[in-house]
């Protein structure tokens, strides 16, 4: 062993002996002593003098100037020993010197479970030390493997003081833990921190915020546990009652599953934000409909509470209306007086193959079909709407009342007669409507296979297929651009979505990619010809990148309002595990139009479209699925639904949206059946084109052709696209 060797096993063995005055003067006696040197169980001399608390041999390893960037087996700093053990005046030494000898931060080193120093002190409530590396900068944002930051972590440990000094370091208030998607307000209510709550209300804590796995708020969680004092506190800083979760539940729908009066009290009583009781579930269920499946007389206040309210026409999954369980319970009678201010519609059998007056009994029948007349007339008195029956709007004059009463009654039984006998459509209601034009659905033509790809050429057929079917809509689409976007070329080329090298015909969409805008080089051109022509609407893809593959909404522009709507088959909003920032994608999309003119309206999916929405619903169908389905009809469901917004062009997009899905599900349609059906549209009239040079989808998707054959395409193509701008 040579004399280094020597030295440093006498210097180990001193520290492990205890004998400080000689370790002393040996580190004293030598200028180049190596004091790095680490013996067998992997410590160096400066842990062992952290270990034994000796601070004096600390400052003199430090003065000596020893590594101080040395970790453990665990990768944990010199620090975490002196934490654990609470060493603050070692801790304080080794700081200082670090700071003002060599400019090195210790603070901050992150080990193998990714905990920095900061974590230590915070897990094992060592509150003087907390404030030693707080008044150093350590950094109280940074996450630990496990996905939480020093705020998450202090609420863990129940301890206010020190989410008070978190909160004073520049922490970010609303972070969400890397794995469950929770914020620290979540944490705090879900481990029933009351104080820790309100501090972080009072600093700006978001009581609207979502997390990532199942989309509850805060508001949730506080329900969740009946802490009414919560629900108050959360409710007095904005927090939202009609917030849905991924399987659409309001915190109400919760209370009412869980048969919380006092919660749901304070939800209702609530006056910053109303209420809202015809929000239905992920299967169609309103919070009425969720009491009725259950009901008994201790149920009556939400009753008592909501049916005022409440659209009692709406069906759940049984297809009862609330109409149907207030006769089904002998209840309209007790309701009266509400019922008679609302739309009462009888017209809609349910999985019994029965209507609410069929639960009538007979000798109240009379009584009842004097009710729907009443409120019938109400309806038709006290809305300031264009009437389309003469009978209705004679009977908005109150003078005709009597009369009304007589021909209304009529009216209403003799549609009665025709519905039990399938003569009447949809749109028949036992309450008076305003719409000229009746929607009515079908599932269409079945197919067994579904060959729609949702590639560019699919999607271009698409458009070329609804500007041939609506004289209203145009497109920007041009096959002979002056410029091509070299980026969004590579773009579809790295995918095999381009018909041909030369990038051809992909002036018509925007990519949304890694949180950019991707924009046809010349499109403000495009669009501001487009704006030019005779046509109401204009219409624009909008080819989505995700995680797992790609996504399709469409762009419509009505010039008629100067508006141009987003529309998201999924709905108002993405579940955190489809994310694709849609919010930031809405912000630049409006920045952008208005930069074309300051005038235009953006209209984003979150202003018109429900929570749960045509993709989803189709998603969740698991008795219709047939082989061949793809994982999702968004590009479908997106040219579906501008079939249906240029159909019905007069009816604002939010009253068109209702009465879509309620029709289907008042139909008993089939999501996943209607949207595979219609794919046929396109289908047939993509293979139309295919046919005419000889190929099938198969050989087009396969690259089987020759560039005669894709001229000869292209060609086809724009002589359709031409005729359709005309």
């Amino acid at each position: 062993m040579d004399e280094d060797n020597k030295t440093n096993e006498y210097l180990f063995e001193c520290m492990r002996n205890h004998e400080w005055d000689k370790l002393k003067e040996t580190i004293n006696s030598y200028e180049n002593i190596n004091l790095n040197k680490k013996d067998g169980n992997n410590y160096n001399l400066i842990l062992y003098a952290i270990k034994y608390n000796k601070l004096d041999i600390v400052k003199l390893l430090l003065e000596k100037k020893c590594n101080i960037d040395v970790v453990d087996f665990y990768n944990r700093s010199l620090l975490y020993e002196a934490i654990i053990s609470d060493y603050y005046d070692i801790i304080e030494a080794i700081i200082n010197y670090a700071v003002e000898n060599i400019g090195l931060s210790i603070i901050d080193i992150k080990d193998n479970a990714g905990q920095i120093p900061l974590h230590y002190a915070i897990k094992n409530n060592k509150i003087e030390i907390i404030k030693l590396l707080l008044k150093n900068k350590s950094n109280v944002n940074i996450h630990n493997n496990d996905g939480y930051n020093s705020l998450h972590l202090a609420i863990r440990k129940k301890n206010l003081e020190v989410c008070k000094m978190i909160i004073d370091n520049g922490i970010y208030i609303n972070t969400k833990t890397l794995n469950t998607g929770d914020t620290a307000l979540h944490l705090s209510l879900n481990l029933q921190t009351n104080e820790i709550t309100k501090l972080l209300l009072e600093n700006k804590a978001n009581p609207k915020i979502q997390d990532d796995g199942n989309e509850y708020t805060p508001l949730h969680y506080a329900v969740a546990w009946n802490n009414y004092d919560m629900i108050n506190l959360l409710l007095d800083y904005g927090a939202d009652p009609n917030i849905q979760d991924n399987m659409g539940n309001t915190p109400l729908m919760w209370c009412v599953k869980q048969d919380e009066k006092e919660s749901c009290k304070k939800l209702i009583q609530n006056k910053k934000i109303e209420i809202n009781c015809n929000i239905t579930d992920i299967y169609g269920d309103l919070p009425l409909h969720i009491i009725f499946e259950n009901y008994d007389s201790s149920k009556s206040y939400y009753l008592e509470t909501l049916i005022e309210n409440t659209n009692v026409n709406i069906i759940d999954k049984y297809n009862n209306s609330i109409l149907h369980y207030l006769c089904i319970n002998e209840l309209w009678k007790k309701y009266e007086n509400i019922l008679a201010k609302k739309k009462l519609n009888i017209f809609v059998f349910n999985d019994a193959n029965k209507t609410p007056y069929d639960y009538v009994s007979k000798d109240d029948k009379e009584h009842f079909m004097n009710l729907l007349v009443s409120a019938y007339i109400h309806v038709l008195q006290t809305n300031d709407k264009k009437w389309i029956d003469e009978d209705d709007i004679k009977c908005v004059d109150k003078k005709n009342t009597k009369y009304c009463m007589s021909e209304i009654k009529k009216k209403i039984l003799n549609n009665l007669e025709l519905f039990k006998i399938k003569q009447t459509n949809i749109c028949v209601k036992s309450y008076p409507r305003d719409i000229k034009k009746c929607i009515t659905l079908d599932e269409g033509e079945n197919i067994e296979f579904c060959t729609f790809t949702g590639t560019l050429f699919d999607i271009l057929i698409g458009i070329i297929f609804l500007m041939k079917k609506h004289k209203n809509v145009c497109s920007i689409i041009n096959n002979k651009n002056e410029i091509i976007n070299e980026r969004m070329c590579d773009f579809y080329k790295e995918r095999g979505m381009v018909i041909n090298d030369n990038c051809e015909f992909i002036s018509f969409e925007i990519v949304w990619k890694d949180n950019k805008l991707i924009m046809i080089e010349n499109f403000v051109l495009l669009f501001e010809k487009a704006l030019t022509n005779n046509k109401r609407f204009i219409i624009i893809p909008i080819g989505i990148e995700i995680k797992n593959g790609s996504h399709s909404n469409y762009l419509l522009f009505d010039k008629n309002n100067y508006e141009i709507e987003r529309f998201e088959p999924h709905g108002k909003n993405i579940s955190s595990n489809f994310d694709y920032k849609a919010e930031y994608l809405d912000e630049l999309l409006e920045k952008y139009f208005k930069n074309i003119d300051s005038k235009i309206i953006y209209i984003s999916p979150d202003k018109y479209l429900p929570k749960i929405s045509f993709q989803i619903l189709d998603s969740v169908e698991n008795n219709s699925i047939k082989i061949g389905d793809p994982k999702g009809f968004c590009a479908i469901w997106a040219i579906w639904y501008i079939d249906n917004r240029l159909t019905f062009e007069d009816i604002t997009r939010e009253k068109l949206i209702k009465i879509l899905l309620s029709n289907i599900k008042n139909q008993r349609l089939s999501y996943k059946n209607i949207i595979r059906n219609y794919s046929k549209n396109i289908i047939d009239y993509r293979d139309k084109f295919l046919k005419q040079i000889n190929i099938n989808m198969n050989d087009f998707m396969n690259n089987k052709y020759t560039n005669q054959q894709i001229n000869k395409l292209l060609y086809l193509l724009n002589n359709e696209i031409v005729k359709s701008h005309n």
